[in-house]
């Protein structure tokens, strides 16, 4: 695993990055390179595990509704923060509404 020592990547190394399936992790505040986690295609989801992916899809699918209406979209917009797009706010908005 290599440490990065700066938060500046290059876009070739960006590339090289993706193209060789490595992945950027923080840990304890430094960045570092790591190999693409493994996962087994035909493990079994969990309940839970299910429930949060449905919540999550029909929150997204509405967030996505919400987010087509132009007045809508500029309230939301207005809301949300500078790193932020109005699709965002009105997700978390969406989501913690859900419970």
């Amino acid at each position: 695993m290599a440490r990065l020592k700066s938060n500046f990547i290059g876009l070739d190394t960006l590339a090289d990055v993706v193209y060789k399936r490595k992945v950027l992790k923080k840990i304890n505040g430094r960045m570092h390179v790591c190999a693409w986690p493994k996962t087994d295609k035909d493990r079994v989801l969990s309940i839970n595990e299910m429930c949060n992916r449905e919540k999550f899809t029909k929150t997204s699918q509405m967030a996505s509704d919400v987010i087509q209406d132009p007045v809508l979209k500029s309230i939301y917009g207005v809301q949300a923060k500078k790193w932020q797009s109005a699709f965002n706010v009105a997700f978390i908005q969406v989501y913690d509404a859900a419970g």
